[in-house]
């Protein structure tokens, strides 16, 4: 019998060659990964320093493929994809978020298509010779949303309207769907608190 239930998972990867952990670790400069969208060459991540620094900053703008300060301390960094990034990036699969990193390791949430798709993503690790290792392993129960809510997030995200830099705004695309954007806004204002309210509840 096939499962179709989406599966949320806790993965701590090992991997050394991230270039951003690797610059800001080599300069001694403590950080924190916020968020990352992943691609098959290239990853953007947000990145939090302890303190920001000039140097730190030009370092990695010279070594990476272009930065942005976007608040006191958080940098947005292009770089080119690590090998975690890429299994990422090829497996069918949603970076929830960043709950640890290192230049050694890094700990993901994920959204990933049931066991068999969990599975296969193991697999795509093995095979790439990275060692990944299930922290946590649960089902992820959409039914707190209606329909029109998981709909309008859906196409939001497809649209890029998650990512790190923006691909689309709500206007565009309300437009293209045919909403207004007060009530884009509102939809997915409400789909996102039942999220928050039950991450913050677990």
């Amino acid at each position: 019998m096939a499962d179709h239930t989406s599966r949320e998972v806790v993965l701590k990867i090992e991997r050394s060659d991230c270039s951003v952990a690797n610059i800001l670790s080599d300069s001694n400069i403590p950080f924190t990964v916020k968020g990352q969208n992943v691609g098959p060459q290239f990853t953007k991540h947000l990145v939090e320093l302890d303190e920001y620094s000039d140097t730190a900053a030009w370092e990695l703008r010279v070594k990476t493929n272009g930065t942005a300060r976007a608040g006191k301390n958080l940098i947005y960094i292009d770089s080119p994809s690590c090998s975690a990034c890429k299994v990422l990036a090829d497996a069918q699969c949603i970076v929830l978020n960043v709950e640890e990193s290192s230049s050694k390791w890094v700990r993901l949430r994920l959204l990933v298509p049931g066991s068999y798709g969990l599975k296969k993503l193991l697999n795509l690790f093995e095979e790439r010779g990275v060692n990944a290792t299930v922290i946590k392993d649960r089902d992820f129960e959409f039914e707190d949303l209606t329909d029109r809510q998981n709909e309008i997030l859906t196409i939001a995200y497809n649209e890029g309207y998650f990512d790190l830099e923006r691909k689309a705004s709500l206007t565009e695309i309300a437009k293209r769907i045919g909403i207004s954007t007060p009530t884009m806004e509102e939809i997915i204002r409400r789909a996102m608190k039942k999220l928050v309210e039950r991450y913050i509840r677990e």
